[in-house]
């Protein structure tokens, strides 16, 4: 999963639910331009150097990257980045989905460096030129960048979403403007691609849940319960039934290891501790891309307390 802030939401969820998943690699990222790039290096397993990075407000960064790889020393910031790549990429199976949420259609070229960045890391504005993409430009790079995919991996399947957070610094019309050129990509990427699909996450916020109680604070991100209504809505179209009831399952576990008890060495809780362990081995025994080792260690610390 890639993309902007929206996608950690879902993204998060299925990793909750230890669904096999990796999320943003490079970190959160708004222009499908960006997440081109990515994708191209994700799945060449690009190795970053010391030339990739630049030395900026005694931080060594990477334009391609978010903020959270960023590091007073430069040999960390590179393990961080390169291992993050090197992980996402082993995790590639032979049966791919690229789940990817664009956030604004407004890009930043780096005048010096003539690229394309993730983020702009604070750099002073009068380093980039800003623009905003035409949907030809992003059918052509991501297009090509899917095809490549594709070829390396046949039974690739790609899920497109464009994130309901409002861009509100680049005002109203031009949020508007740059929505609609993210949907008109996607509509145009779905034409030439069978194996292309669109999930409408912004549809959904705009129509479904059209009132500003759905909304956070500062009136722009969606809040707890959109998201919640708008992760249904992803479940049902999505996950099959048998997934689901796994994910029943996982649900009520991470409850019940959540419940705080008054007395921990009562018989009562005691045998749920029991109960706990054996749902726990259940579950791992036939879903071996399952892991609770931490839920298991802490069930046996309060067994033996």
């Amino acid at each position: 999963m890639i993309g902007s802030c929206f996608t950690e939401h879902i993204g998060q969820r299925l990793q909750d639910y230890q669904l096999p998943s990796s999320l943003n690699p490079f970190g959160i990222v708004y222009n499908p331009l960006s997440i081109a790039q990515q994708l191209e290096e994700l799945l060449k397993a690009k190795t970053y150097t010391q030339s990739d990075l630049i030395f900026h407000n005694e931080q060594w960064l990477s334009l391609d990257h978010h903020t959270q790889f960023s590091d007073p020393d430069y040999s960390v910031c590179l393990n961080n980045i390169n291992q993050s790549i090197q992980k996402t990429h082993q995790q590639i199976n032979d049966k791919p989905c690229l789940i990817l949420t664009f956030g604004s259609a407004y890009a930043y070229q780096h005048l010096e460096q003539e690229k394309i960045v993730a983020n702009c890391h604070k750099i002073p504005a009068k380093a980039f030129h800003k623009f905003r993409t035409t949907p030809a430009q992003i059918i052509a790079q991501l297009g090509d960048s899917l095809t490549q995919w594709k070829e390396a991996y046949p039974a690739l399947r790609v899920l497109l979403t464009v994130s309901p957070v409002r861009h509100w610094r680049d005002g109203a019309i031009e949020n508007q403007r740059s929505k609609a050129t993210l949907l008109l990509a996607i509509a145009g990427l779905e034409e030439i691609y069978d194996w292309v699909d669109y999930f409408p996450s912004y549809e959904i916020m705009m129509d479904d849940l059209r009132d500003y109680r759905f909304y956070a604070n500062d009136m722009l991100h969606p809040n707890e319960t959109a998201v919640h209504y708008i992760w249904e809505e992803f479940m049902r179209t999505y996950i099959d039934g048998n997934c689901l009831n796994l994910m029943q399952r996982i649900g009520k576990l991470r409850q019940s290891l959540a419940h705080r008890v008054r007395n921990p060495k009562s018989k009562v809780h005691q045998q749920l501790l029991q109960r706990q362990l054996t749902e726990i081995a259940d579950l791992e025994k036939n879903y071996n891309f399952l892991n609770f080792d931490g839920d298991k260690y802490a069930i046996n610390q309060a067994l033996t307390a």
